[in-house]
This record gives C-alpha cells, sequence and structure tokens, in this order.
C-alpha cells in the first residue's frame, strides 16, 4: 500500500512539473510579439531553403504544431503570395502631402470664330469654319490625405488651370473674305484678316472619402465618395479687319470683334471607383468618378463695328472720323445642374521608407468632362445699319442660345509624401 501512494506521489509530481511546462509556453506566445508580415514571409522562405526535400511542416513556420495550427495553415498560404514591401509600408502612414505638375488641354464644343467665302463674289461660294484648337498648358495640383487606417482614408485635392490660346487668318481681298459666322454677308467682303482668341479658366476641389477593400492582397478595389467643387470660365472672341482699303467704306479702316463669355459655379456630390494592382514596388492604378454639379450659370455677348479714317458717310466722305456701333446682349444668372465624369490612369512606384516618411512617383493621364458647362447667345443673322452716316453698325435679326461641354484631358506626374 505504501509503494502505491508513493507511485502516485511521483505521477502527481510528474503531471505538476508537465502542466508548469505548458504554462511556461503558453505564456510566451501570449506575451511574443506579433511578427509582420513580411518578417513571417522572409522565415518562410529561409526554412524553405533549409528543407531539403521542400516539405512544408509546422515546424519550417516557427509556429507550435499543437497550439498554433491555424497560424501554421495561414503562413504556409502566405509562401504563395507576392511580396509588396513598399507598397505595404505606404499604406500604414497616417498622412500624405502631393503636388502634382500637370499638362492639360481646355476645351469646348464649339470654338469656331470666322468662317471664310472663297471664291467669292461668285453666287455660290464655299464655307470653310475658322476654330482655334487649344494649347496644353503647364498647371498644378495639390493634395492631402488622411489614412487613420489600412482600410480608410479621406482626401482633398485642388487642380487649377488658367490657360489661352489664339488662331489667324488672312485672305486674299479680291476673291475671298473672312467674317464672323453670322456676318457672312455683303458687309464681310470687307474683312480680309481674322483672329481669334480662346481664354480658358478652371478649378476643381474634390472632397472625397474612400474604403480600400482587400488591402493585403495584390489586387485592390477602393469605392468612394464626397463633394466636388468646380469653377468654369471661358470667352471666345474674334477681331476681323481689312487694313488698307475697305470695299464698302471709302478706302477707311473697317473692323468688327466680338466677344462672349460664360461662367459656371457649382458643388454636388461624386462617387466612383479605383482599381490598384500592387507588383512588387509598383502599383497600377485607374479611377473613375462621376458626379452632378448644381450652380448658377451665366453669359454675355458684346460686338463693335467701326471705322476710322474717311468713313463719315455721304454726301461728304472726305472726313476722317470715329464711327462705332457697340451692342452688349446679356443673360441673368440662372441654376444649373451639370452632369460630369473624370477618369485616370496611372502606373506608381514606392520607395523604400525612412524614418522621416515615404515617397511615392506617380505618372498617368486624366480627363474630365463638364456636360453643358459653357454656354453662349450665338447670333445667327443680322441686319446692316440703316443710317447713311453710320455705315458700320448692325443689328440683330436672328439668335439661339446654346450649350457647350466642356472637357480637360492631359498628362501629370505626381510626387506623394506620407508620414
Amino acid at each position: 500500500m505504501a509503494m502505491d501512494q508513493d507511485a502516485i506521489i511521483r505521477r502527481l509530481d510528474a503531471l505538476e512539473k508537465e502542466n508548469n511546462v505548458l504554462k511556461q509556453r503558453l505564456s510566451r506566445i501570449e506575451h511574443a510579439p506579433i511578427p509582420s508580415k513580411n518578417h513571417e514571409l522572409r522565415q518562410i522562405s529561409d526554412k524553405s531553403r533549409e528543407n531539403q526535400s521542400g516539405a512544408k511542416s509546422a515546424s519550417a513556420f516557427n509556429i507550435d504544431p499543437i497550439l498554433d495550427i491555424p497560424a501554421a495553415l495561414q503562413a504556409a498560404s502566405n509562401t504563395f503570395s507576392h511580396e509588396n514591401p513598399n507598397t505595404s509600408a505606404y499604406a500604414k502612414h497616417s498622412f500624405e502631402l502631393s503636388g502634382s505638375l500637370l499638362v492639360l488641354q481646355p476645351s469646348t464644343t464649339n470654338m469656331t470664330y470666322g468662317q471664310v467665302a472663297s471664291p467669292f463674289p461668285v453666287p455660290s461660294p464655299n464655307w470653310n469654319d475658322q476654330v482655334i484648337q487649344p494649347n496644353y498648358q503647364p498647371t498644378f495640383n495639390l493634395g492631402f490625405k488622411y489614412m487613420p487606417n489600412d482600410t480608410n482614408d479621406l482626401d482633398i485635392n485642388w487642380t487649377h488651370l488658367n490657360s489661352s490660346s489664339t488662331a489667324n487668318k488672312n485672305v486674299i481681298p479680291a476673291t475671298q473674305f473672312v467674317a464672323p459666322t453670322y456676318y457672312a454677308g455683303p458687309q464681310g467682303s470687307s474683312y480680309g484678316f481674322a483672329k481669334g482668341y480662346a481664354q480658358f479658366s478652371y478649378d476643381s476641389v474634390h472632397i472625397e472619402a474612400g474604403h480600400t477593400f482587400c488591402v493585403g492582397c495584390s489586387f485592390q478595389f477602393r469605392p468612394f465618395g464626397g463633394l466636388e467643387y468646380a469653377s468654369i470660365n471661358n470667352s471666345l472672341s474674334g477681331t476681323f479687319s481689312n487694313v488698307g482699303g475697305a470695299e464698302l467704306h471709302n478706302n477707311g479702316l473697317n473692323m468688327h470683334s466680338n466677344i462672349s463669355s460664360s461662367t459656371f459655379n457649382g458643388i454636388g456630390p461624386r462617387a466612383g471607383i479605383n482599381t490598384i494592382y500592387n507588383w512588387n514596388d509598383f502599383q497600377l492604378i485607374s479611377k473613375l468618378g462621376a458626379g452632378l454639379l448644381i450652380g448658377t450659370q451665366h453669359n454675355n455677348f458684346s460686338t463693335l463695328t467701326t471705322c476710322t479714317n474717311g468713313c463719315g458717310g455721304p454726301p461728304d466722305n472726305s472726313t476722317s472720323a470715329i464711327v462705332g456701333n457697340v451692342q452688349n446682349w446679356t443673360s441673368p444668372s440662372n441654376t444649373q445642374v451639370i452632369p460630369t465624369v473624370d477618369t485616370k490612369l496611372a502606373i506608381a512606384h514606392a520607395f523604400s521608407p525612412t524614418k522621416y516618411g515615404q515617397f511615392k512617383l506617380e505618372l498617368g493621364y486624366q480627363a474630365a468632362l463638364y456636360f453643358n458647362a459653357n454656354t453662349q447667345n450665338q447670333l445667327s443673322n443680322v441686319l446692316p445699319s440703316l443710317n447713311p452716316f453710320a455705315p458700320t453698325g448692325i443689328y440683330l435679326a436672328t439668335a439661339e442660345h446654346v450649350q457647350n461641354n466642356f472637357f480637360v484631358q492631359g498628362p501629370y506626374i505626381s510626387g506623394k509624401w506620407a508620414y
């Protein structure tokens, strides 16, 4: 009986020691720091090279085979995923500052400033529109992003553009003339030279909140929503003259000019989606957004027709005078809803992080379309002045109100600093 008691006591002591060992192992696991994903991948890679047969065991992942079986399975599956150390580290930062150099081309669906009649004065001339091709203009974008965690972000950016473009046309007065589209009648034959001028002013501010799904995956998508404020101003003008001999005005300087201006300022909701494909330290990025802007729209149209040096009119054509005719056509401001669509396609490279932050370089192409953002009061036909002492004047006969789309597009390069 005494021997049985001694055996029981020895057995209990052994169990108690084994229990203490298990408690120590469990305590070490609970208090051990959680290794990063990249660290686990490096451990897996090192252990795999040591294993000559290529077999994957739980010890190859430095994981306890009994207490951490789910972690061992997860680590084993991670051996087949792509390693994106710099792009993954970039997403860990909380703030981002960005600056972009853009080369943008603005345009509208109506850039015609005049027409050429050729040949003239035959009864059946040909008409050729004279249009302005807007230039690409260097401009900028500034941005700020707050990233409270890996998946959520709040982004604010501002794009500014101020651009102007010109076009010229000379014709042979004996057989051709160039004039405004509404002035292509007998009086238009006085003009042999035309100059068109277009100016654009564009500002766009985006405020958007986004959520990135599958942060650890190579392919990610990020739906976003927010607001856009846009200010779009456009003016189109034409100047027409015949220096050295006006056919109908006794060798005077006959000149006609016009300018049509449009402004829109609006704000409204905007939503869309980003897609991102991570490959090592590179990213392929696409973005598509759409929205509605609600704001005020205003337009104005004015003309000036004048003649100098011998345009006094009958009966005495020898006088030297300035005979001018100025007309303005203004429409009141009205509320307008403008649909918008914007998109971009880019490639980015994330550099290695430093103790001060991390830098990313992005190169891409972007475009934005604003439907019916520009408005015009457009003359379609005019009548000559009936006053013989003011032969240079014109008067409105027929006209129409038209709306045009505004489009801006071009390449960009962007530097981003996350910290």
